[in-house]
Parts: structure tokens; C-alpha cells; sequence
């Protein structure tokens, strides 16, 4: 834009020289005005040139940025990628997890259902022997 403006004033500066130049140098020859207009001419190729370059560097820029924002969300994808498996490695973990809980619940059950039943032999012998005691003594 700043470029622009630069080749827009030369433009503008010409036009002004030229009306000038017109009134005031009527009687000089045609080689002096070809010599202004070449210098005119040659600033303003000099100045398209740079306001070229100012292009190719803002496309390359631009590029850049572009690159830069597809990195961007190509890290955000796999971030997202990366929480995903994250989540569903916790959710196999922790189903894995119940489930040793479950099983070893069950067999800590087992276990109490075991020993009531020798509690309970126990106590049932206890008593037929008291009972066989009893008995014996009575006759």
C-alpha cells in the first residue's frame, strides 16, 4: 500500500514537472524533455521493481503463515488424537481394573462361604460331642 502511494506521488510529481516544464522551458529542445521523461521512466521502473519485490516477500509471507497455521492445526489434530487414545487406554485400564476387583471379590466371598461352612461343622461336631457326652453319662 505504502509502495503504492510512493508510485502514485512520482506519477503525480511527473505530471506537476511536466505542466511546468511545459510552460516555463517552451524553447528548449524536444532531448531535454526525453531526457526528464527517461529519468521519470526509469524511477518508476525502479519503483515497480521494488514494489515487485515488496510482493514476492508478502506472498512469501503469506505462505509461510498458511504453512504455519496447517502446522498448527495439524498439532491441535493429533493433540486431540493423542487425548483420545489417552481416554480410551484409561477407560480399558480402569475396566480392567473392576473387573480384578469383581473377581477377587468373588473369591474373598468363596472363601467366607468356606470357612462359615467349617465354623459351622465345627460347631455341629462341638455339639454332637457335648451331646455324646451327655448321653454317656446318662447311662
Amino acid at each position: 500500500d505504502r509502495a503504492v502511494e510512493e508510485v502514485q506521488q512520482v506519477v503525480a510529481e511527473h505530471k506537476f514537472a511536466g505542466s511546468n516544464h511545459a510552460t516555463s522551458m517552451q524553447h528548449n529542445d524536444n532531448t531535454a524533455s526525453d531526457q526528464s521523461l527517461r529519468l521519470v521512466i526509469d524511477n518508476l521502473q525502479t519503483k515497480c521493481k521494488h514494489l515487485e519485490e515488496k510482493l514476492r516477500e508478502k506472498e512469501s509471507f503469506t505462505y509461510v503463515q498458511r504453512d504455519s497455521e496447517v502446522y498448527d492445526k495439524e498439532v491441535l489434530d493429533l493433540q486431540s488424537d493423542i487425548h483420545a487414545h489417552e481416554v480410551v487406554t484409561m477407560k480399558t485400564e480402569i475396566i480392567s481394573l473392576q473387573t480384578s476387583i469383581e473377581e477377587e471379590r468373588k473369591r474373598h466371598l468363596e472363601e467366607i462361604a468356606s470357612m462359615k461352612q467349617v465354623i459351622w461343622l465345627h460347631a455341629i461336631r462341638r455339639w454332637l460331642n457335648n451331646s455324646c457326652r451327655y448321653v454317656m453319662r446318662g447311662w
